[in-house]
């Protein structure tokens, strides 16, 4: 893919058509590459990562979402966690590699706070609710909370998910 950096998580090819995610999802991250989605407007986006924050993966695909992008993950590529719901916010799908999901989990960042009981189950429900939202919103079949609620370890999603998520065959006009 000839392309060039733009953002700590997302490279663009010279004719701005397509875009790759690589890399860890983080809140900053994706607000620096809504931004350069904004201004590059790509069709498409390329996904390759093992997910991170799951409120930037969220902000990521309702951008992609709400502007009609198509998502792609290609062979040998993972989409892994929040990259999952980057992918299902496609309007257009395919999956070649491997999906995974799970239940969210903190941050590494947050995995050594200390914090109220009260607090934590608030900060879960919400989060829950927002995954729940998104994927009301993109239309996501039940079976993809059902995995998230449910997978405490990575759950790989089988030939059988993917012909359910998969609203193509085949990309046209892919970049080497």
């Amino acid at each position: 893919m000839a392309s060039t950096v733009c953002a700590d998580l997302l490279l663009f090819t010279k004719d701005n058509d397509w875009a790759a995610l690589q890399g860890p999802i983080t809140v900053n991250k994706a607000e620096e590459a809504i931004t350069q989605l904004k201004i590059k407007k790509p069709k498409a986006i390329i996904l390759n990562s093992h997910g991170g924050d799951i409120s930037g993966a969220v902000q990521l695909a309702k951008y992609i979402h709400d502007n009609s992008m198509n998502t792609w993950v290609p062979q040998n590529a993972v989409c892994a966690s929040g990259c999952a719901l980057i992918f299902l916010a496609g309007k257009e799908r395919l999956c070649e590699g491997d999906i995974y999901l799970h239940q969210f989990m903190p941050t590494q960042e947050h995995k050594d706070k200390k914090i109220s009981l009260d607090k934590a189950f608030v900060n879960v429900q919400k989060t829950i609710g927002e995954i729940v939202i998104l994927l009301n919103e993109i239309d996501a079949p039940d079976f993809v909370l059902e995995r998230i609620l449910t997978q405490e370890q990575l759950y790989r999603l089988t030939d059988a998910d993917l012909t359910k998520l998969n609203t193509i065959a085949r990309f046209e006009g892919i970049p080497e």
